[in-house]
């Protein structure tokens, strides 16, 4: 039986201590996987050469409008960047502020999860992180399956009431070449 592969999670906060809580969240349900925080400035230089094979979770976190009429916060437009960048793992954003709206158009957006930062719990974390990772296995499951290669089907035998309708509706040389086929 194979050996679960090593999970990787990036999580990306600016605020040290906040961070360190989210990497002793993540590590008590992953002890053995690979944690890496970084910080938004480091994020925002490294970004666009990050692919699923450095990472299979990024946890943003993120600012959000309490409303959407006036959007004073990038948070939506770093998902929309970063969904268009061929490769990027799934993301989990962690929101500080924003709203149910906020929420949905995350989704929309791409996001794997939303998790407001003031009702996040270390099993809420975790639950999320889980049904993430399930979400990327299935996928990947998928993708095997549409890639593997067809296996042809063989033709079912003919019988003698098949060759007989052959000859009597495509003529005599389809049926005699049928015939000598068997």
């Amino acid at each position: 039986m194979d050996e679960p592969r090593t999970q990787r999670f990036l999580i990306v906060e600016s605020d040290g201590k906040y961070a360190r809580w989210l990497q002793h969240s993540v590590s008590a349900g992953w002890p053995a996987d690979s944690i890496v925080v970084m910080d938004w400035s480091s994020f925002a230089r490294v970004h666009t050469a990050m692919t699923v094979r450095d990472y299979d979770i990024v946890l943003l976190s993120l600012a959000f409008d309490e409303t959407l009429d006036e959007i004073t916060t990038d948070g939506f437009d770093w998902i929309r960047r970063l969904r268009g960048q061929p490769g990027f793992p799934e993301m989990v954003i962690l929101a500080e502020g924003g709203s149910e709206l906020a929420a949905v158009r995350t989704l929309r957006l791409g996001a794997a999860d939303y998790l407001p930062k003031r009702l996040l719990t270390p099993p809420r974390l975790q639950r999320s992180l889980k049904l993430t990772l399930r979400a990327i296995e299935k996928d990947a499951q998928r993708r095997a399956a549409r890639m593997a290669p067809a296996t042809p089907r063989p033709a079912p035998p003919a019988d003698a009431k098949s060759l007989e309708y052959i000859a009597t509706h495509t003529g005599a040389s389809l049926a005699r070449a049928a015939q000598q086929a068997m």
